[in-house]
């Protein structure tokens, strides 16, 4: 977060991860010289499904998120008040790969809550295998799977957060997931669902680490992967049918300085027009 204020970006949202981790990030770290885990809170804090990663019990992500991560978020707020800062998630997108996606709704209401992004994930993140935890709060989870189980998430969003939220499959050529057909089917089932490709032509590094030669495309064209840049491909295609159809840029730093990777993305992402002044954020942001 100071980080993000120090480089002069208006606004940022949050967003790691789907799942389960055993770690309490905010008080982990290379750069705090400790690693903490939730198990070792007493009494222990985690509910749901009991799984273990490196010896260590797993917090669920949609519990770290609404009890832990959203705090932070307004942690931020209160020392950036001149800045907007949305809590979102980086979906494990279930057939696919990875996408950013938020939920404005809820975030700046009087008794703020980030419980709708919580509820998405226990119930459609592709790594998220809790399924007690989230039942105690009433929800339900998907029982779907693959890319049945990303249409129904998508459309669970257009029917319950309408012009409040946003999906963005990220790097999409990167494991050869996605397929036209695919996003023809993600287009049906949100008409405002949009598309972002990862500019990989900033380093080496980077272009070996998203868009190799086992990309589908084999590699980058003018810093973009062949579903941009492809005349008469998927991006030319999807216009042809009359989609409303966007692309974006995402670019992602990586320095390698003594075995430590700094990341830093910047996303532009485009969303449903909201009704209200502070959603409108949602509609054309930058966030890193």
């Amino acid at each position: 977060m100071e980080k993000n204020n120090s480089y002069g970006l208006d606004w940022w949202a949050n967003s790691e991860h789907g799942g389960g981790f055993p770690r309490d990030a905010a008080s982990s770290g290379l750069d705090l010289g400790v690693t903490n885990y939730w198990d070792a809170i007493t009494p222990n804090p985690i509910i749901g499904t009991v799984k273990a990663s490196g010896g260590h019990q797993v917090m669920w992500r949609w519990q770290s998120l609404r009890d832990y991560s959203f705090a932070q978020v307004q942690i931020a707020r209160a020392l950036y008040p001149n800045k907007t800062i949305l809590q979102s998630l980086e979906w494990n997108v279930p057939g696919h790969e990875h996408g950013s996606m938020g939920v404005i709704a809820n975030q700046f209401d009087t008794n703020p809550n980030c419980n709708p992004i919580a509820e998405f994930e226990y119930k459609f993140d592709n790594s998220d295998s809790d399924f007690d935890g989230g039942a105690t709060q009433g929800w339900v989870k998907s029982t779907l799977s693959g890319h049945a189980k990303t249409l129904e998430a998508i459309a669970w969003l257009q029917s319950n957060y309408q012009k409040k939220s946003y999906v963005v499959p990220a790097h999409p050529e990167r494991q050869r997931s996605y397929k036209i057909n695919h996003f023809r089917d993600m287009n049906n089932a949100d008409q405002m669902f949009v598309l972002v490709l990862k500019v990989c032509r900033v380093t080496k590094i980077i272009r070996s680490w998203c868009y190799s030669s086992s990309a589908d495309g084999g590699g980058t064209y003018g810093g973009c992967g062949i579903y941009a840049a492809e005349i008469g491909g998927l991006w030319d295609a999807m216009l042809s049918e009359g989609r409303g159809f966007w692309l974006f840029c995402q670019i992602q730093i990586i320095m390698l300085m003594m075995a430590i990777s700094i990341r830093v993305n910047i996303k532009n992402i485009y969303s449903c027009y909201p009704e209200n002044e502070r959603s409108s954020y949602c509609r054309w942001f930058t966030f890193g």
